[in-house]
């Protein structure tokens, strides 16, 4: 079985117009390694030992303020490929699933998801309707996108 590691990866607000997952992963480090350095503790050595060894990388865009009333519509370019600094090694990553949501809040709107089929080499676009080929930019920028699931390559 693969080990994972979810990352809660903050997004930019206060008008901003986009950002690059990229510029999200850099703000997440140095919160981590600024609570590593105030608050040394376990939890800062248990995730690292277990983002060395994950195998697939779950990130949580913040779409939602903390009641989850507000969404956060900055823009965010998603790479496919994702070069990531763990336990000072860089690794690469492959974007294997996106799931979007549109809607205002997280009690409205609807949920649907692109995910690769590894076998067919193929991206599917999933919804309540179909699920149908399609293809995807090297870069995707998108203000839905929710969850994005990378594996190791």
């Amino acid at each position: 079985m693969d080990e994972s590691f979810r990352l809660g990866i903050n997004l930019p607000g206060g008008g901003r117009r986009d950002a690059t997952l990229e510029e999200c992963l850099d703000a997440w480090k140095q919160q981590e390694l600024q609570y590593m350095t105030c608050c040394p503790n376990p939890r800062g050595i248990e995730q690292n030992q277990l983002m060395q060894s994950a195998n697939l990388l779950l990130m949580q865009l913040g779409r939602f303020n903390l009641l989850g009333d507000e969404k956060v519509h900055t823009p965010i370019g998603i790479p496919q490929n994702l070069e990531f600094e763990v336990g000072g090694r860089q690794r690469q990553y492959r974007l294997i699933g996106i799931v979007y949501h549109r809607g205002e809040s997280r009690a409205s709107g609807h949920y649907f998801t692109w995910v690769y089929h590894d076998l067919d080499r193929v991206w599917l676009d999933a919804n309540d309707r179909a699920v149908t080929p399609t293809v995807l930019p090297d870069r995707i920028w998108s203000s839905h996108a929710y969850l994005l699931l990378y594996q190791q390559i």
